[in-house]
């Protein structure tokens, strides 16, 4: 649980220091053993991204992250955020896969797939 926990806080974080609201649970302090409630949070998450995502992106928009410390552009926060969730997502799936549960398909074509956003075309 603990990779799942800070897979969302941070991408929370992540989008917060492109402009949107950061969630009160969005700290690491707040740590949640229920997944009821980290799926909520990854849910208001991307709802976040969503919003975000709505508007033309400025990449050399200025981003502050760790408290204002970390001063970088927008589109870096945006390939790091991409980056962050593959990479914890497989490490995600290879602890479950190690206790016999099949994960669901992560790559985004199988994603586009099933909800609709991709489709296969048959030839006329």
């Amino acid at each position: 649980l603990a990779t799942l926990n800070h897979l969302v806080i941070a991408d929370a974080g992540y989008v917060a220091s492109l402009g949107a609201e950061r969630p009160e649970w969005a700290s690491y302090d707040q740590e949640t053993n229920d997944l009821h409630e980290l799926l909520e949070r990854a849910g208001e998450s991307g709802a976040l991204w969503e919003q975000f995502l709505q508007q033309p992106i400025d990449g050399a928009m200025l981003a502050y992250l760790d408290d204002g410390t970390y001063e970088t552009h927008a589109d870096v926060v945006l390939m790091q955020a991409l980056h962050h969730a593959s990479i914890h997502g497989e490490q995600i799936c290879a602890s479950l896969e190690a206790m016999g549960v099949q994960p669901p398909d992560l790559q985004p074509w199988e994603l586009a797939d099933t909800t609709g956003r991709s489709r296969w075309l048959t030839p006329e």
